[in-house]
């Protein structure tokens, strides 16, 4: 059964004759994220998990099966994302002449004009629609296919990426039509993203809901060490929040840009955080365990620590951007009131 993930909660439905299977019945589970399974099943199941294909593995087979040259095996198989079979999707299309696509682009962005613009779009659309199945378009694919000439195209060296002006929400029906909408947010710090970005009428902003009996929400002391004191460097702190506090009965937390950057609390023996580990290291600041701080890597939002579990917050750095749309706008304007409200 393949992508047992998107079952949801009908996925219980097999939990009996997954239990006790038919005479001579084996079921295989073929699935790309564990974590989105039913742990009802996943209770009930063997794991193996089969690793992606090494990049010299695909290479060699493209030779040696398909007679592949060997300079284009290499390249088909540096994109193919461990995958074979993507490997051979790619051949397919390896007639394509990426760098004079390019170079059209390019021509008819300074030279041709208009016309020449909405003709380079259609081919890219063309070329586009051929890897609708690749994880990095599949999703997207469907909501830009027919708004090309309505986004942006950024290119790095490694990568290339399409993104609308304006975000299609015309086509999230559920948000689209909803008559109303409510919005929390304690993070949103350019109000023009609400206008712009979900389409909020601007006398929305102005006159939020609000709480008359609020009183209080808690209160905040921001210290920049380098403006109290010029001893307090970066290295001075890290060692001091980074060192064990044995009698803390508070949590402490630092925000890294870089593991990197982490290495020089992990030296001193702070938990850093990894993708594979940051639950269970949150956890235990749940449960009181406030010995060691907890370093988070590029991870400025979406994570909740309240009352003692976070009583210092430390930003190591600035973050760093993620996409390449954010990148391009932080080298044009570095110092743009939109780029550092960013930060």
């Amino acid at each position: 059964m393949w992508m047992p993930e998107y079952l949801g909660k009908e996925g219980n439905k097999l939990l009996k004759v997954i239990e006790e299977p038919p005479p001579n019945t084996l079921f295989i589970l073929v699935a790309e994220s564990e974590e989105q399974i039913l742990q009802t099943i996943l209770s009930r199941t063997q794991l193996v998990k089969v690793p992606l294909l090494l990049t010299e593995e695909i290479e060699q087979s493209l030779i040696e099966r398909n007679s592949t040259p060997v300079e284009q095996a290499r390249q088909v198989a540096g994109i193919s994302e461990g995958n074979y079979h993507e490997a051979l999707q790619l051949l397919q299309h390896a007639e394509e002449d990426w760098q004079g696509i390019l170079r059209d682009w390019l021509n008819a962005t300074l030279k041709a004009g208009p016309a020449a613009q909405v003709k380079w779009v259609d081919e890219i659309a063309k070329i586009l629609s051929r890897y609708q199945d690749k994880k990095s378009i599949k999703f997207a694919w469907p909501l830009l296919k027919d708004r090309l000439e309505n986004c942006q195209c950024i290119i790095s060296g490694s990568s290339i990426e399409i993104e609308p002006y304006v975000a299609p929400l015309d086509m999230f029906g559920s948000y689209w039509k909803a008559h109303q909408r409510i919005f929390m947010s304690a993070t949103v710090t350019d109000d023009a993203f609400l206008i712009k970005g979900l389409r909020l009428a601007p006398n929305t902003i102005v006159s939020p809901l609000t709480y008359a009996k609020e009183k209080w929400s808690g209160e905040k002391m921001i210290l920049i060490p380098s403006l109290m004191d010029d001893s307090l460097d970066r290295g001075t702190i890290v060692k001091f929040f980074g060192n064990a506090w044995p009698k803390s009965d508070f949590g402490r937390v630092a925000l890294v840009n870089s593991f990197n950057n982490s290495k020089d609390w992990s030296a001193y023996g702070a938990n850093i955080a990894e993708t594979d580990t940051i639950q269970s290291k949150l956890l235990e600041l749940k449960n009181k365990s406030y010995e060691k701080a907890l370093v988070l890597v590029n991870r400025y939002d979406g994570i909740d620590l309240p009352d003692n579990d976070c009583r210092i917050l430390v930003f190591d750095g600035k973050p760093y951007s993620q996409n390449l749309v954010d990148l391009y706008e932080e080298d044009c304007r570095p110092d743009a009131e939109s780029t550092m409200m960013r930060a």
